[in-house]
């Protein structure tokens, strides 16, 4: 069963899901906050009493943070620190979006209930993690001023890349992350791999429909290439709507 977010609320999850999850019997929910492909967080508020909720009814919640250390403020929205407090909260985190190592396959989960994680254990393959993600993963926890450095450049950038989505026609939804969902035209997709440019059609995700894309921050060299290439598919489409 799936909770969608709807597009008049930006894609931001709403009080409904509250209303829903006391009004329901759940064994297990799970909530990616950020959001992918939205890039959007929840309500500090509404998070809060979502958890509360679940460790009240006795709910195992599965709260995914991967996208989380591209936050500003990020301690204000993790809840990493404060997790012993919920016996039923178990948070998902990776190494591989911030230090863009997707291949390595490299993560972790956070819970207080130790028998929970005796058990995840239990089930594990050996060697899960292999060496190389294992000096990779010490290696990354060195970089900090990395860290620092790529929030503060992806949130300067990702401010310009939706200023320049809007003022090209397009509906964006702020992000918080280093990927930004907006509305154009069907067959965009298709118009930029012709242009050797390759954007995500989110139609894929379940809840979203057709006409909305998801790009990857990059350098301001290669958003403005992207940029370029949704300027002529908007200037061919104003042409064959005259």
């Amino acid at each position: 069963e799936y909770y969608f977010a709807k597009e008049e609320d930006d894609f931001v999850v709403q009080q409904d899901l509250l209303t829903r999850l006391e009004e329901n019997s759940y064994d297990c929910i799970f909530i990616c906050n950020p959001n992918n492909p939205t890039g959007r967080l929840m309500k500090k508020k509404l998070l809060l009493a979502v958890i509360e909720s679940c460790e009240a009814k006795g709910i195992q919640m599965l709260l995914d943070e991967c996208f989380i250390d591209f936050v500003k403020k990020e301690e204000e929205h993790s809840y990493i620190k404060n997790h012993q407090t919920y016996k039923h909260l178990v948070i998902l985190r990776a190494f591989t979006k911030m230090f863009a190592m997707p291949g390595l396959r490299l993560g972790y989960c956070v819970s207080a209930d130790l028998d929970l994680i005796d058990r995840i254990r239990k089930v594990m393959p050996p060697w899960n993690v292999s060496v190389p993600a294992q000096f990779a993963g010490v290696a990354a926890m060195r970089e900090q001023e990395y860290v620092m450095e790529t929030k503060a450049f992806i949130s300067s950038e990702r401010s310009w890349m939706e200023d320049q989505l809007e003022l090209l026609g397009f509906k964006v939804y702020p992000s918080k992350t280093n990927f930004i969902l907006f509305k154009g035209p069907e067959g965009l997709q298709e118009f930029c791999m012709q242009k050797n440019i390759l954007i995500r059609d989110a139609e894929s995700f379940d809840g979203i429909g057709k006409g909305y894309y998801r790009i990857g921050l990059k350098k301001r060299k290669f958003n403005e290439q992207l940029l370029k290439v949704l300027k002529s598919c908007r200037k061919l489409q104003k042409e064959q709507e005259n």
